[in-house]
């Protein structure tokens, strides 16, 4: 009984300490799950890895209270993190990344987020992936039959969007050390006609062994 009273007390502590950091900076953001699953090989969906991420209460905080996100510079108000469960995995393993794309501005947006054209992927974002020579591992499009996202408004005011994805369903990672940046694509309606924005996360290195 007491080790789950001292338990419980560290995590109360824990909880009010990570508010406390909130009402300082007086910046909080609401998170919304964009329902895009992971899928495998065999078209299974990967709840644990959505429970996993789910449970991630920092994520509420800003950039400058949140680094471990690997947030990426403001693009048109919107600001995209890029998190890897772990610094390295075994080759051949999948690679989970839990994206959050955040709208750091006072006011709602008219702009939406595609998928990329070129690979049949598992959400929005598109992906940088060089190993530390440089080179670029060669790209494949992933065996999802009929599984193309449409177009996601961007997120409100101090909302911001979590998206899981499947980094290696579309690249072909050997064992070695690589750097890792989320991209998504964001369209808004310009003076004339729609302005096209990227927005980037930071770069997150990763080893395949």
């Amino acid at each position: 009984m007491k080790n789950y009273l001292i338990k419980f007390l560290s995590i109360l502590l824990a909880a009010r300490a990570m508010i406390a950091r909130g009402e300082a900076t007086n910046e909080l953001y609401m998170t919304e799950d964009i329902q895009i699953m992971y899928r495998g090989n065999a078209g299974e969906i990967h709840q644990d890895a959505i429970l996993a991420a789910a449970k991630k209460a920092r994520e509420a905080l800003s950039a400058k209270d949140f680094p471990e996100g690997n947030w990426g510079g403001v693009e048109h108000g919107l600001q995209l993190s890029l998190r890897l469960a772990r610094p390295d995995f075994t080759n051949g393993e999948p690679i989970f990344a839990t994206l959050l794309l955040r709208n750091t501005t006072t006011s709602n947006m008219n702009s939406f987020m595609y998928p990329p054209y070129t690979e049949f992927c598992d959400g929005p974002a598109d992906f940088n992936i060089a190993s530390a020579s440089g080179e670029v591992p060669p790209s494949h499009a992933p065996l999802i039959p009929g599984v193309m996202p449409g177009l996601h408004d961007a997120p409100n005011s101090k909302v911001q969007h979590k998206i899981l994805e499947h980094v290696d369903s579309g690249y072909h990672l050997t064992n070695g050390a690589y750097t890792i940046q989320a991209v998504i694509k964001v369209i808004y309606p310009g003076s004339n006609h729609w302005e096209h924005v990227e927005v980037k996360s930071a770069k997150v290195p990763v080893e395949i062994k």
